[in-house]
């Protein structure tokens, strides 16, 4: 892993635009790259560890800042034995005559320190040259930096040909691969700038990654579409700006880990999609304005939890997400709003058209959480939460289409202000002392769950012409209904059950329907006599069962039941015999009953077709005496 800065504005694929340029060229997988105060154009996708344009200080060097060849520490070597070679390690390259000179045009310097260590990196300056003749002609322009245990054999550890040193160029190497502690180090000087007598103003020696500070401020500034950013790190920015023309996608992959509090100043522009995937919370706490601006005709699609900036100063522009763009605004995580005391602040406004969807939970506490009065389209995946409000709304939308999957609940200032359509997939509850959780100019209510309340708010309000459907229940508190419309033309239909708790009905409404389709009971109150219930067709009190009723027979509310008991019909049964609620009238004659006998093969039935009777007897004994 190297650490690697911008030492020029330019673009990321330009080899010049970082640090020494040839040596450590364009930052690659594992670098923390640094902005050095510079705007670096990133017109390339690339892997890095992380990216970071705040100052940072990578250590102090190995030698110290010596006032002679032996001290304060270690000892001072060069090629001539000069006894002034201390000022090339004094730590001022810029004075006149604080410099070394080889004698030659070629020679070398360097250090034995007190005690070995392993040098990775070093600084090489030029002497200050206004008083000395030959300006930049002896400036050294190739040179090896070695190490030795022994004075006499000397390793190459880094070399460098064709650079320009200059009393105004600083020559700072890369981290190079070192893993020996040498006794000794020396800059061996190859060649110079044509003069005859090589010059050295300052060699600093750096021990580790301790090689250099790094210039907070500058960006990184993505100009080029379809590019992709890989961060095994993170963010570690006060400033990135996404400002592509040419359509298509930017993705900045940040997957193992957040983007810290340090990221103030998102900008979004132009006409590219912008994805930001990172996992775990996204906390932006810094004082004023807004932490991500959007203003691209692209989407700015986020991942992960964001969490409201606290702020010390109040006023309407400090804005964790602020949109003033056309394209949508998807957060793939929940939006938690923190309380910071203070008014003014909103967790995400959009101020045009497009849509809002957040895969997760929205918590309002203490100020405005989401604030959009022109989209077309809020969707929240998860539970929406009020945990507290000042004055204002929490959600202040204008008349979108508003789709939350989960709860609603409220324990603060009026939850929704907004008009529109909201349909909600579970329960919308309220525990304020004095505002509702949905309320003012929705034309629709959709709830799928129940509607309750445990306090002195409704749950559901409106003064307009609102259409207000309930699948579940409906639930008052002691001191509150759950619905309370106020329009004569405003409507409620309720498929569930009305629950009303002491003088307090669920629902406060001049027109409420009950779904036929549901087994719906509603209690109402009268006033000086009995409360009433109002019963569907199938839970009336005091009703036979339906198969206790004659088949095909109606009766009930409104004739509303069918009947579905089978019964045996009166013309089956023998005449005279009680039956349902008549009698049978089956009846049976002679000629039936000789033709049952004539076709049974039962025996008497045989016995009682050959049986003689009086009258066939005496006409045969009348017959045998003739």
């Amino acid at each position: 892993m190297a650490i690697r800065w911008a030492i020029t504005g330019g673009s990321w694929s330009n080899i010049t635009t970082w640090n020494d340029g040839t040596t450590l060229g364009i930052p690659t997988v594992g670098d923390d790259v640094y902005t050095n105060g510079f705007t670096v154009l990133v017109d390339t996708g690339f892997t890095v560890n992380s990216l970071n344009n705040s100052a940072k200080s990578l250590g102090s060097k190995a030698t110290p800042n010596m006032t002679s060849n032996g001290s304060p520490s270690g000892f001072v070597i060069s090629n001539n034995s000069s006894s002034i070679s201390y000022l090339a390690f004094n730590g001022n390259a810029l004075s006149e005559n604080q410099g070394w000179q080889a004698g030659a045009t070629t020679g070398w310097i360097g250090y034995i320190p007190a005690t070995p260590f392993i040098a990775t990196r070093y600084v090489l300056s030029q002497w200050w040259i206004s008083t000395y003749g030959g300006g930049n002609v002896n400036a050294p322009t190739s040179w090896n930096f070695e190490g030795s245990n022994d004075g006499v054999s000397w390793t190459i550890l880094h070399s460098v040909s064709g650079f320009a040193l200059t009393d105004s160029v600083v020559y700072t190497s890369p981290l190079f691969s070192n893993t020996i502690a040498y006794s000794r180090y020396r800059v061996n000087l190859l060649t110079i700038n044509g003069g005859t007598n090589t010059t050295v103003g300052e060699v600093q020696i750096f021990a580790g990654n301790n090689s250099i500070t790094t210039t907070a401020g500058g960006n990184f500034n993505f100009n080029t579409s379809n590019i992709t950013a890989n961060l095994s790190g993170a963010l570690n920015l006060s400033s990135l700006v996404v400002n592509s023309t040419s359509g298509g996608t930017i993705t900045i992959n940040a997957p193992a880990a957040r983007i810290p509090l340090t990221l103030n100043g998102l900008q979004h522009s132009g006409t590219a999609n912008l994805i930001v995937n990172t996992l775990g919370n996204v906390t932006l706490g810094l004082i004023g304005g807004a932490q991500i601006t959007h203003s691209s005709t692209g989407n700015l699609t986020l991942f992960g939890d964001y969490f409201q900036h606290t702020t010390t100063s109040a006023g309407a522009s400090n804005q964790t997400i602020a949109s003033t763009g056309t394209g949508n605004i998807i957060v793939n995580g929940s939006l938690i709003g923190q309380p910071s005391g203070r008014g003014g602040e909103t967790l995400l406004s959009k101020s045009t058209i497009g849509t809002i969807t957040i895969t997760g939970n929205v918590s309002c506490v203490g100020n405005i959480t989401i604030a959009a009065g022109s989209i077309t389209q809020l969707t929240i995946g998860g539970n929406v939460t009020n945990v507290s409000g000042s004055a204002n709304a929490q959600i202040q939308l204008g008349s979108p289409t508003v789709t939350i999957s989960g709860n609603v609940s409220n324990g603060g200032t009026n939850l929704f202000q907004s008009g529109g359509v909201i349909n909600v997939g579970g329960n919308v509850t309220n525990s304020s002392t004095t505002n509702s959780t949905i309320s003012t100019n929705f034309t629709t209510i959709n709830v799928s769950g129940n509607v309750s309340t445990s306090n002195v708010g409704a749950a559901v309000a409106s003064a307009i012409s609102s259409s207000i459907n309930i699948l579940g229940n409906a639930s008052a508190s002691t001191s509150a209904v759950a619905v309370s419309v106020t329009n004569s033309t405003a409507q409620v239909y309720l498929r569930g059950d009305m629950f009303n708790i002491n003088g307090k009905m669920a629902i406060y409404a001049p027109i409420i329907w009950l779904d036929q389709t549901g087994t719906t009971q509603a209690r109402f109150f009268t006033s000086g006599g009995a409360d009433r219930t109002l019963y569907s067709d199938n839970t009336f009190p005091n009703q036979p069962p339906l198969s206790d009723v004659r088949y095909l027979t109606q009766f009930g509310p409104s004739s509303g039941l069918t009947g579905t008991l089978r019964m045996t019909s009166p013309t089956d049964v023998r005449s005279g015999v009680a039956t349902d609620n008549t009698v049978g009238t089956a009846l049976f004659d002679t000629s039936q009953l000789l033709a049952e006998l004539s076709a049974s093969s039962d025996p008497i039935a045989q016995r009682l077709r050959i049986a003689a009777t009086p009258e066939i007897l005496g006409q045969l004994l009348a017959a045998y005496k003739r």
